[in-house]
């Protein structure tokens, strides 16, 4: 089961030379194929203005990354964000998007696991 839902989110990128940022895939068994599958999760974590900002350096890349990772001892899942530098302290916690986003990829976990809240 754990296995099922590992998953982890990797940029996809274009051009030899500017490397820049296209798009995200998530990398995985089951869960990432669920995950990749929903268009509105990916809206939610990174708008089109935001992978423009990306691009442009405006943001770091090590905010875009997320990992999923089971934990069989505890019985848990960890999503979260790979940490980053924040220089306003508004900038260290999660948008309401991030929230909305997380959600559903927990609504995925569930679904894939076959477990009710």
């Amino acid at each position: 089961m754990e296995d099922r839902l590992k998953a982890e989110l990797k940029t996809v990128r274009k051009s030899f030379l500017r490397r820049e940022v296209v798009d995200f895939r998530w990398k995985g068994k089951e869960l990432a194929k669920t995950l990749n599958s929903d268009a509105s999760l990916k809206n939610l974590l990174y708008p089109a203005d935001r992978l423009a900002l990306l691009n442009k350096g405006l943001i770091r890349l090590s905010s875009v990354e997320i990992y999923i990772v089971p934990y069989g001892k505890h019985q848990c899942i960890r999503i979260s964000q790979k940490g980053g530098t924040f220089h306003p302290p508004a900038d260290a916690f999660p948008t309401i998007e991030t929230f909305d986003a997380f959600d559903r990829i927990a609504q995925h976990i569930r679904s894939v696991a076959n477990v009710r809240p």
